[in-house]
Formats: C-alpha cells, sequence, structure tokens
C-alpha cells in the first residue's frame, strides 16, 4: 500500500465530467458513513462529495471475504474519525460499468478520490492497523485542503439533480474516453425502454465501423459521416446536424437524410435543436 501523494490513476478523469457541479449541503451527522455507489449516484456520492471531504472508493465483489472485511473495516474508520473521509462502496457484479470507469483489473480495488481526482489507490485486502494508518495519512494530507461536511442543519437547498445513468455516459464519451463510455451505453441498452441509450450505443458502433471504412477506401462521405459521428459522441449535436445537413446538397441526399434520422434518436424531441434541423431536413427535401 502507498501513502496518498500523488496522483496515480489513468482511466477516467473524473473531475471533468460535471466540473460546475456543487456539493450538496448535507449536514455531516446525516451523511452515512459508506454509499453504495452506482452509475446514477457516482456524481453525488463521490465527485460532488469529494469536494467536502476524501472518499475512498472500494470496488469489491460480496463473492470476495477479503472486500467484505474492508468493507466493514472502512465503514468503521469512517465513523470513528467522525466521518473525516467517506466510503464509497461499488459492487462490481451489479454495477460493472461503474467497476470498469475506475479502470479495475482486481477485486477489491482500492480508489481514493479528493476535489473529484482519484489521488492514490491500492488492491487486495490490508490489515485494519494498516488500513488506518493510510486513511490517517490520506486525511491529514488531503482533508485541510477540502470544504468540509457541513456542521449545522442548513435551510434546505433547492433540490439540485444529479446526473442520470445516460447524462453520466455521455459526459464520459464527450471526455474522449469511447471504451468506457461504449460499456456505460451497452449496459443501459439492456432496457429496451431506454431509446437514447440504444441510440448512443449505435452511435458508438458506427464510429468504430466508419473508421475501418475511411482507413480502407478514403470515402469522402463516409469521411463526412463519421465527422458528425464524432461530433454528436463528442455532444456537438448542433454541429453534427450541420455536417449530415450539407450532405443533402451534395449529391448524397439519402445518406444525409438517413444520417440526420440517425442523430435525432440521440435527442429529446423536445430539443429546440432538433426542429431547427428538421425544418432544414424538409427545406432541402422538398
Amino acid at each position: 500500500m502507498t501513502a496518498p501523494d500523488r496522483f496515480m490513476y489513468g482511466a477516467v478523469d473524473l473531475s471533468q465530467v460535471q466540473a460546475a457541479a456543487q456539493a450538496r449541503e448535507t449536514p455531516a451527522g446525516e451523511v452515512p458513513a459508506l454509499t453504495e455507489v452506482s452509475a446514477a449516484n457516482l456524481e453525488a456520492a463521490v465527485l460532488q462529495r469529494s469536494a467536502q471531504v476524501p472518499v475512498v472508493v472500494l470496488v469489491g465483489t460480496p463473492r470476495s471475504p477479503e472486500s467484505e472485511q474492508l468493507k466493514v473495516d472502512l465503514e468503521a474508520l469512517a465513523q470513528e474519525a467522525q466521518r473525516a473521509f467517506l466510503v464509497g462502496y461499488v459492487d462490481a457484479d451489479r454495477a460493472p460499468e461503474v467497476a470498469q470507469v475506475f479502470g479495475v483489473q482486481v477485486l477489491p480495488t482500492v480508489v481514493a478520490v479528493a476535489a473529484g481526482r482519484p489521488v492514490t489507490s491500492f488492491e487486495g485486502g490490508q490489515p485494519r492497523e494498516a488500513l488506518a494508518q493510510w486513511a490517517n495519512a490520506l486525511v491529514a494530507q488531503l482533508g485541510g485542503q477540502l470544504s468540509g461536511l457541513p456542521q449545522e442543519e442548513a435551510e434546505a437547498p433547492e433540490e439540485q439533480g444529479g446526473l442520470s445513468e445516460l447524462d453520466y455516459a455521455i459526459a464520459v464519451a464527450a471526455q474522449g474516453h469511447d471504451e468506457q463510455a461504449g460499456q456505460l451505453f451497452e449496459a443501459l441498452a439492456r432496457d429496451p425502454q431506454d431509446t437514447r441509450a440504444a441510440a448512443y450505443l449505435a452511435l458508438f458502433r458506427r464510429i468504430q465501423r466508419r473508421r475501418e471504412v475511411i482507413e480502407a477506401e478514403g470515402d469522402a462521405v463516409a469521411d463526412t459521416l463519421a465527422r458528425a459521428d464524432a461530433q454528436a459522441w463528442a455532444g456537438n449535436i448542433e454541429e453534427a446536424f450541420d455536417l449530415a445537413l450539407g450532405l443533402l446538397g451534395a449529391g448524397a441526399k439519402e445518406q444525409g437524410k438517413e444520417h440526420l434520422l440517425e442523430l435525432f434518436r440521440l435527442c429529446d424531441p423536445a430539443d429546440p435543436a432538433v426542429a431547427a434541423a428538421r425544418t432544414r431536413l424538409a427545406s432541402a427535401l422538398f
């Protein structure tokens, strides 16, 4: 186990997922020492909370005795430390997409997060005494740089909506972490009701195929469609619409139209950008 004195993480820069997010003002006495983390609450339970105190994320499984012991010990240490740090537990069996976001190779793995950034990690079980020393060093080194949990009951703030699972996956995609985002979309698309997740999964697969086509054939239309998909993948949907619409007057009307319809599936139908693009599409076709 190493002291938390340097950045040791290379998968996803979690601090950039929602840079402007502010932590919820929950009094310290009401914050649980341990919270189960899923894709739905990752932003609130880890990213936002780590702006206040270090969050020790345990990625484990009930199948591992070492994992279960770490879970018990970390929660107890957080309580003994009066929540100077908190614990987030990721069940890798129930939330494999979250485990993948943390780049976990071995279960259990522990990743410490502060101010939205992973700062240190270790794999496997640890004796409670060593774990206590590690947690104390973490708090001593980083705790003073963070805002701390609110100590008094404040007036109830206006409810802040956390990122939905789909919005989180989109944010990961916008950072350029294609593999992790593709896995998140694949997990979400298992729900037949989640048509937007299915559309993003189709986009991910389309991007992979078009890269192969462009490398093999150098097709100009395929290149434009690929650039449109890349813009959509990065969250720039209006730029993606513009590229697809540009094909309508460039001898590729049918391909441009079909691609626009695919792009529309990525969006909320009430999005004004969709309405504007539909109007431009109708004008070009008729």
